[in-house]
């Protein structure tokens, strides 16, 4: 210690006083591993949730378009409403918010505001999913459902998703 510089001894012996008083906790490697392997399982399940969420909206209003810019377009945005599968869209809130709750330990997430990580988390789950209803996913999900070949979240999702009439002209 007669190496140490005055400053660094006075602070060395504030920091084992507040470890001492219990002010200041000290966790094991173990619990910053799992932390950090909370925080991987829960940005994944929300990156997947947003994902199907958003191919969703995309390939219903997809199918839809003609119906939702017509002037009767009122009805279909109710339908649309009535059907959308909330459920999801409540787990993805909450996996997002816990998300963001265990982001806030880390140095990296702590310096930055909230709304610039949910807004990247925004725009890469936009693009990504836009990237694949226009790769067809969705139409196979639709023919799947239609073939009662989907588990039932699914299956129920794509069966009540509006879907534009058929009209027939001669």
């Amino acid at each position: 210690m007669k190496d140490e510089p005055a400053g660094t001894a006075m602070m060395k012996d504030r920091v084992l006083g507040r470890i001492k008083s219990g002010q200041v906790a000290m966790h094991s490697q173990f619990y910053f591993a799992m932390r950090i392997a909370a925080l991987v399982v829960v940005l994944l399940l929300a990156l997947v949730v947003s994902i199907l969420l958003f191919t969703f909206l995309f390939f219903t209003i997809r199918i839809n378009i003609h119906d939702a810019m017509s002037p009767l377009g009122a009805d279909w945005w109710l339908m649309f409403a009535r059907f959308f599968p909330w459920h999801l869209l409540i787990l993805d809130i909450l996996l997002v918010a816990a998300a963001e709750w265990l982001m806030r330990s880390f140095l990296f997430a702590y310096r930055s505001p909230a709304v610039y990580l949910l807004f990247v988390l925004l725009a890469f789950v936009l693009a990504l999913a836009a990237f694949i209803d226009h790769a067809g996913f969705n139409d196979q999900m639709l023919q799947r459902a239609r073939a009662h070949r989907l588990p039932e979240p699914f299956s129920d999702m794509y069966d009540r998703a509006p879907r534009p009439e058929l009209i027939i002209v001669r």
